[in-house]
């Protein structure tokens, strides 16, 4: 129908319930929890993926298919892979890096999975929220080169139209994607002085105020505090001074 598309899109949605028919059960197999503690349907995934991947590529062998390593389907058995036409877009929220933990928990993940599976992505969420910037860039350019160090060769996000706060991001992001050798400082600057000028120096004291609020914070809440249905916990990123300055 649509012959131009490279692949079409086969990601699960946000829920955690899978098919208990007794043919499903006996390919997922004893349940057992993942790296997220959530019940693991990864087997009844791959499963399921790859049955679609070997009928779509005998009739278009060029063709791919987009899914999610995410929630219950985020951890690969360690006897199985995917069709090498499916791109796995495995989901890791570069926005919380700074918690060298979840470093160190994700990207051994990745590299797990690019091991095994020969297209994976990158899937994260850019946006930051109306009311307090979320603007990490030291972390983004760690996020980026270790993504790449780890096999990763694509890259998924989702991102809302507001430009103020965080259209400088999307910029950073197309121009890294490129080259993971650059530097997001160098090239804020350069955004920074075609954008702003003659008032740059101020809009670089703002994202700069805006980082140091976002990389150096405290760990004191879930991961999932920081996000941008959270709105409450990060108001407390930004003290009254920081505020008056931005």
């Amino acid at each position: 129908k649509n012959p131009e598309e490279l692949s079409i899109d086969l990601g699960m949605n946000d829920g955690t319930f899978f098919c208990q028919c007794p043919e499903c059960k006996k390919v997922t197999g004893k349940l057992k929890r993942n790296s997220l503690g959530l019940w693991d349907y990864s087997r009844l995934a791959v499963h399921f993926y790859n049955s679609i991947a070997e009928k779509v590529t005998a009739v278009h062998p060029d063709k791919c298919i987009g899914i999610l390593g995410y929630n219950n389907l985020r951890d690969l058995p360690e006897d199985v892979k995917y069709h090498p036409n499916v791109i796995v877009g495995h989901v890791m929220f570069f926005n919380i890096y700074f918690d060298q933990a979840t470093v160190d928990k994700c990207f051994p993940s990745l590299k797990q999975l690019t091991d095994k599976c020969k297209r994976v992505a990158v899937y994260t969420y850019d946006y930051g929220n109306m009311l307090i910037p979320s603007f990490p860039i030291k972390v983004f350019d760690k996020y980026i080169t270790e993504a790449a160090k780890a096999g990763a060769t694509g890259y998924f996000a989702e991102a809302i139209p507001h430009w103020q706060n965080d259209g400088i991001k999307y910029y950073l992001t197309m121009k890294k994607l490129w080259d993971p050798s650059l530097s997001s400082e160098k090239m804020l600057q350069e955004y920074a002085q075609k954008m702003f000028a003659p008032a740059d120096r101020e809009i670089l004291e703002y994202y700069e105020i805006a980082r140091q609020a976002w990389e150096n914070q405290d760990i004191k809440f879930p991961s999932s505090a920081h996000m941008i249905n959270n709105q409450s916990s990060q108001l407390m990123l930004i003290n009254t001074e920081k505020a008056k300055k931005m």
